[in-house]
């Protein structure tokens, strides 16, 4: 009887969040951007890394709130900890423009995980590398 109920309980939570950062995907679509943000956090609020990264890049480009570089990278990082290759390569695009070497850690981490544009920038990287050397 308490497996099924840790099943039962498990699956709502489950239906919750996914319900939660699907009506702020949804509402992002639509430009209600504020509406969007609301249901990222509560998706967040239950550990969702995907909705860590969608609230991250709605603070970087200044949708539904200011915007908010510092408290976005803060974000990244939290996905980051639950392997999110999409905050990976965000994060890395970032370090990327403030010049830091670090970017090919997280760019190559991402790639590795499957994100093509992850991927894509890796391989351009390299070959203006190794272009350079000949």
């Amino acid at each position: 009887m308490i497996k099924v109920f840790f099943i039962s309980l498990n699956k709502r939570i489950n239906y919750e969040l996914y319900y939660l950062f699907f009506n702020g995907k949804l509402c992002k679509k639509e430009k209600e951007y504020q509406k969007a943000n609301d249901f990222f956090i509560q998706s967040i609020n239950m550990a969702n890394g995907d909705a860590k990264y969608e609230y991250g890049k709605m603070l970087l480009k200044g949708k539904g709130e200011m915007i908010n570089k510092k408290k976005a990278i803060e974000y990244f990082k939290e996905a980051i900890k639950n392997e999110n290759a999409k905050s990976m390569y965000k994060y890395a695009l970032i370090l990327k423009e403030e010049n830091n070497k670090e970017f090919l850690k997280f760019i190559k981490i991402a790639s590795d995980k499957g994100y093509s544009k992850a991927l894509y920038q890796y391989v351009t990287y390299l070959i203006s590398k190794f272009s350079t050397i000949n």
